[in-house]
């Protein structure tokens, strides 16, 4: 109980940082970049998209749907002039296709130096798996995203090791103030509601969601300390609670209340593109970011928790190891 105290007045905190100390007209020219934002066809990813062309980065953006991802395209083309802008079609609840483009993109690009880890789904039902039969939320938002990364991974370092100390390559992921309300105890995960069974009882769509949340946290953390030294960082956003398409996945006083609260869709990309960009971010290795491009401190069991961050990610090289054999 004190613990979900504690993170819901940092979750009340957040409500006085109404004006971003960076702007994404503060950003580098980020001519010769290669990026990748995941989910950059609509939302906060197409913001977060516009934002890197704007600065004449190659942006690749994965999505789901190719009509709705060329319509992205053409729409960010005529707002920014930068025709460097391409598909890559990827479903993060089916790790088949995120291999194929992991796979795609290494064919065509011989470096990456930004990735940013921003698709996610938000109050699924508990009866939805993905195409390997994970929860749905937490094989979307943390297991997709996972697999992605360590299969670009290669890619990432070998691009590090061109560039200069103070211009490493970025990785980027997306958390959200909700892991503030995941009710697990310090282990953070509950395992057991991952895959049918029982287990998921206990569990409700909202919570699954907090948990995937607390994911994604563990994984960025654990991935720094495995990045230390290889003049690539691994920073964690939340981008503060913004009126894009993911609040109309929830219904009734929920969606009420997230759209009173919800900041202008334009504030959305700031955070994500300070880490992506701002050369004072090249220094956030493990770092917790959120509204608007501040370093903070998530809830405080999930702050040198490696006990919690090497569990998940164990159990998470062993599902890759099961469905991919990678």
């Amino acid at each position: 109980m004190l613990i979900l105290l504690e993170g819901f007045w940092k979750w009340l905190l957040d409500f006085g940082l109404a004006s971003p100390r960076w702007t994404v007209e503060d950003m580098p020219d980020l001519t010769g970049k290669v990026a990748i934002v995941t989910g950059g066809n609509a939302g906060i990813g197409y913001d977060t998209a516009k934002g890197l062309l704007r600065k004449n980065a190659t942006v690749y953006i994965g999505a789901r749907s190719i009509p709705k991802a060329e319509a992205a395209i053409k729409s960010l083309v005529d707002a920014t002039g930068n025709p460097k802008v391409f598909i890559l079609k990827m479903d993060l609840s089916d790790l088949g296709t995120v291999k194929q483009a992991a796979k795609e993109f290494q064919s065509k690009e011989g470096k990456l130096h930004i990735l940013i880890n921003n698709a996610g789904i938000l109050s699924t039902e508990m009866d939805v798996f993905t195409a390997q039969g994970y929860d749905q939320q937490f094989g979307t938002n943390v297991l997709g995203h996972y697999f992605f990364s360590k299969l670009l991974m290669p890619l990432m370092e070998s691009t590090a090791a061109t560039l200069p100390s103070n211009d490493p390559v970025r990785l980027v992921e997306l958390t959200s103030d909700g892991h503030v309300f995941n009710t697990n105890s310090y282990t953070l995960i509950d395992y057991d509601t991952l895959k049918p069974g029982k287990g998921r009882d206990r569990m409700d769509p909202l919570q699954s969601y907090y948990q995937s949340k607390s994911g994604n946290l563990l994984v960025s953390k654990a991935r720094a300390r495995l990045l230390t030294g290889k003049n690539t960082v691994s920073i964690c956003v939340h981008p503060g609670r913004i009126k894009s398409a993911l609040i109309h996945q929830l219904s009734g006083m929920e969606y009420f209340t997230a759209r009173v609260i919800a900041y202008p869709s334009h504030m959305g990309p700031i955070t994500s593109l300070y880490a992506a960009t701002a050369p004072e971010a090249a220094q956030f290795n493990g770092k917790y970011l959120g509204p608007w491009a501040r370093v903070k401190n998530p809830r405080s069991d999930h702050v040198g928790n490696i006990q919690a961050e090497d569990k998940l990610i164990t159990w998470l090289e062993e599902q890759i190891r099961i469905h991919n054999r990678v």
